[in-house]
């Protein structure tokens, strides 16, 4: 006790050892192991599409209007409205109702922050047809837990299709897996195994096996204001393979600048312009030697309070 009175940091320090330690840390889900690397090459390119997105805030209801045009000239909508409130000290609730771009009403329940069952996360999701159609109607029940060793995720749909997904860690290596069967049959439909190792705050090398059939590996750093990564896709047997190289970096007045370049003769570049706090333009081309030259345009307007 005199040892504490007298370094009252000590715990402090203590504490903030632990959570500096990778294990104290929650892990990702499976989804998200290859993330890093994911987004360092393919966020912030629109393809063909003309986006404008929309996000106003008040207290804790958020509303999201969006509307997109295609290459082929066609303008969809979507919107959703997206509520917190804590209807009793067990738990938060979360709700979110939205029509998607083909006319979909979806209602999405969120269930978490529980004193009893800490880490735990429960979703009911149910999208159904607008009108008289009934076999749009899709309903989800999915569970997540989440654990400073684990995070492991279950999903059952009304078609009786289920996903099962783990990923531990050991250190700085996070191991994963996702699996998906059908109930009625017990048969199952889908595989996937992931890893990802974390050399420092700045790199991550991830690998991802898909239905045994196809692998991607690739990296993503960041140093000295930008960021770097590749990746090699192919399938097991050597077949369709290809390189992708990608960059990035931020201006000084906050102006992002993104390139990519694969193996199959398409070179891409984005801008993502910050044209105040809140409004910020992205706009990318795609161009493809292969087929003439041939390129792609398209741009995002995103407003957000």
């Amino acid at each position: 006790r005199k040892n504490k009175e007298n370094n009252p940091s000590r715990g402090n320090r203590l504490h903030r050892l632990h959570m500096s330690c990778p294990c104290a840390q929650m892990l990702p889900a499976f989804g998200d192991l290859y993330k890093p690397v994911k987004d360092a090459l393919t966020k912030s390119y629109c393809g063909e599409t003309h986006k404008l997105e929309v996000t106003a805030k008040a207290d804790a209801v958020k509303f999201s209007p969006s509307f997109t045009r295609d290459s082929s000239g066609n303008l969809a909508a979507s919107f959703s409205v997206e509520g917190d409130y804590v209807p009793c000290k067990h738990a938060k609730t979360k709700l979110k109702y939205g029509v998607t771009e083909k006319g979909i009403l979806s209602t999405k329940l969120t269930i978490d922050s529980m004193p009893k069952a800490k880490g735990l996360k429960l979703e009911a999701v149910a999208d159904m047809g607008i009108g008289s159609d009934l076999s749009k109607d899709k309903y989800e029940l999915k569970a997540e837990l989440k654990h400073d060793k684990a995070t492991i995720i279950g999903s059952v749909k009304q078609d009786m299709s289920a996903e099962l997904s783990c990923v531990m860690a050991a250190q700085d290596l996070q191991v994963g897996a996702q699996l998906g069967c059908n109930l009625s049959c017990q048969k199952l439909c889908c595989s996937q195994f992931g890893v990802a190792y974390k050399v420092n705050k700045q790199t991550t090398i991830a690998c991802i096996l898909e239905n045994l059939t196809n692998t991607k590996s690739g990296f993503s750093t960041s140093a000295n204001g930008w960021t770097w990564a590749a990746e090699y896709a192919v399938k097991t047997d050597g077949s369709n393979g290809s390189i992708t190289l990608g960059a990035e970096t931020t201006t000084k007045d906050g102006q992002t600048i993104k390139g990519r370049i694969n193996t199959k003769g398409v070179i891409s570049a984005a801008v993502v312009h910050k044209l105040t706090p809140e409004m910020k333009l992205t706009s990318s081309v795609e161009v493809d030697s292969t087929k003439g030259f041939t390129s792609k345009w398209g741009t995002t307007l995103a407003w957000e309070n």
